[in-house]
């Protein structure tokens, strides 16, 4: 499958803003130049088409004391919103960023649009 200039370039803004993240800490500029000269020479090896996610294996705990678990009943959405909510929610089961519970705490997903 060939890709035109016009299906890269969505790719490449996301690579260039992955890359000035990736950058913008260093204060000396000489050293966030020769820096940024090595990661847009290898630019061509960053994937952005899924989710990336540091692995930890820390368990820890949240102390509620005797606080009774909250339960907010989900607000309404269009059919819409709900497909929307519905492939995020795969994506992210897919990616093992979330995984299914039956805690008693639960409150409502809010879906914000991304500003353009």
């Amino acid at each position: 499958m060939t890709s035109t200039n016009s299906e890269l370039k969505p790719q490449a803004n996301e690579v260039n803003a992955v890359i000035d993240k990736l950058t913008e800490h260093i204060a000396n500029n000489q050293d966030r130049h020769d820096f940024l000269d090595i990661l847009h020479q290898f630019r061509h090896t960053f994937d952005t088409s899924t989710a990336t996610q540091a692995h930890v294996t820390i368990h820890h705990t949240i102390p509620t004391a005797d606080a009774r678990p909250t339960s907010i009943r989900p607000f309404y959405k269009t059919p819409q919103q709900r497909e929307v909510l519905h492939r995020e929610v795969e994506k992210l089961l897919h990616d093992n960023v979330i995984r299914g519970s039956t805690s008693p705490w639960a409150s409502p997903v809010i879906l914000k649009k991304k500003p353009d």
